[in-house]
């Protein structure tokens, strides 16, 4: 009943679902279970943040539109020629809008879903891949490596020194005599995260 006063009064709003787990129980990739209280069984979602559309399917994908406020937050202590390293990047709500204000990012994540709604975000607002790199892609084991090097990359923390050399040398390599301001690294971990972020390499 609460279900369906919400889509009669909210013209944008075509269903209504109840999560019947946490986020990161029910997949590695952050999603969760839900059943449909209302409308269609039809999880593909546009919405608008920090003056950037995202498409998504959100039973796919990690997303939390509480996060909100933290995002803006960290993308407005970016700065220009900044070089952020985005390790868990979900759909790309730091990535994209830090890359749209000309800092240097790396994006990754470890679900392809999120990573094609992110290659679709670059396109969709005109991010430059001149500041915008999603640099690692799907190898067979559904783990990510660089395009350029061979390690691979879980988007684990015990990685991020690694990852901190990597990425060191690919904008020495793109950008030859460019100063480096500083070097941030982003990792949004929830509670369910994947155990990877324990293991020692």
């Amino acid at each position: 009943m609460i279900a369906k006063v919400l889509i009669d009064k909210n013209p944008t709003i075509r269903t209504v679902i109840n999560k019947v787990d946490d986020v990161g129980t029910h997949s590695e990739y952050r999603t969760f279970g839900y059943e449909v209280l209302a409308g269609p069984d039809d999880m593909n979602v546009e919405l608008s943040e920090e003056n950037c559309i995202f498409k998504f399917d959100y039973s796919k994908v990690y997303w939390n539109s509480r996060l909100q406020t933290e995002h803006k937050r960290l993308v407005d202590s970016f700065k220009p020629g900044e070089v952020v390293c985005d390790v868990m990047a979900g759909i790309g709500p730091f990535a994209i809008p830090a890359g749209k204000k000309r800092v240097f990012v790396w994006a990754n994540d470890l679900n392809p879903d999120s990573y094609a709604a992110m290659v679709e975000a670059i396109n969709r607002n005109k991010v430059s891949c001149s500041f915008l790199v999603c640099l690692f892609l799907p190898c067979n084991d559904g783990r990510y490596r660089s395009c350029s090097f061979q390690p691979i990359f879980y988007g684990c923390i015990n990685a991020s020194f690694q990852l901190f050399y990597v990425v060191l040398i690919e904008f020495i390599l793109r950008y030859p005599g460019r100063r480096l301001i500083s070097f941030r690294f982003v990792l949004s971990i929830t509670s369910h995260h994947p155990p990877c972020c324990n293991e020692q390499k």
